[in-house]
């Protein structure tokens, strides 16, 4: 019997992250900057050409990241592996997108989120020999750019400062299941993960931008 390769269904769990972030960008929230871009569909009236820009990488980024677990499902690795080259282009726009965007029209605090997104994504790269690491790295990467639609999505449920916590709370839970998913799934070290470096890294976003913000 052939062994089921790990993570194959990664790709479903980067579908939902998307939808949880299209839903976060979707309401506007009273009293606060997040004016609900999709909500301005279909004229998008008054929204800048630099936000249409960042939504179409935004999309084209999850997309990739859909893509490529199935790609390797399906015996394409070659594919995957020049997808991966390619997407070096396009992290770099993302990343220039959210920053300027944070930078002129927010605060300079949230600027961490870019920097990590950066930080995940080279680790990724600098790990893509070694799979289990390569994969705990791009989750950390999609979980930093899903970030502001969950934080987002959380303000509209939960309201203010309590939905920001919440979402704080869900994306450390998610880097622990995923831990524990490689611990006694796979029977990855527990004290060696680099899912606990991923959970550091989070924390550590958090309080800069608490603290710079």
């Amino acid at each position: 019997m052939t062994a089921r390769r790990p993570y194959r269904h990664l790709g479903f769990f980067f579908l939902g992250l998307l939808a949880l972030v299209l839903a976060g960008f979707t309401p506007r929230i009273p009293d606060t900057p997040f004016f609900g871009y999709l909500g301005r569909a279909p004229d998008f009236a008054g929204v800048p050409a630099a936000v249409h820009f960042h939504a179409l990488v935004c999309v084209a980024w999850f997309a990739l990241l859909i893509v490529q677990p199935f790609l390797i499902e399906a015996g394409r690795p070659r594919v995957h592996r020049w997808l991966g080259w390619a997407s070096i282009a396009l992290v770099v726009l993302f990343a220039g997108s959210v920053g300027w965007l944070q930078w002129r029209r927010f605060s300079p605090g949230l600027l961490f989120d870019p920097a990590f997104f950066v930080a995940f994504y080279a680790l990724a790269l600098l790990y893509r020999r070694r799979f289990f690491r390569h994969a705990a790295f791009v989750v950390a990467a999609a979980l930093m750019v899903a970030q502001p639609g969950l934080a987002r999505l959380g303000i509209h449920l939960a309201g203010g400062f309590a939905g920001v916590i919440y979402t704080m709370i869900a994306l450390y839970l998610a880097v622990i299941v995923f831990w524990l998913h490689a611990r006694f799934a796979y029977g990855r070290p527990l004290l060696r993960s680099p899912f606990l470096v991923v959970l550091a890294m989070f924390m550590l976003d958090h309080a800069l931008t608490f603290a710079v913000g």
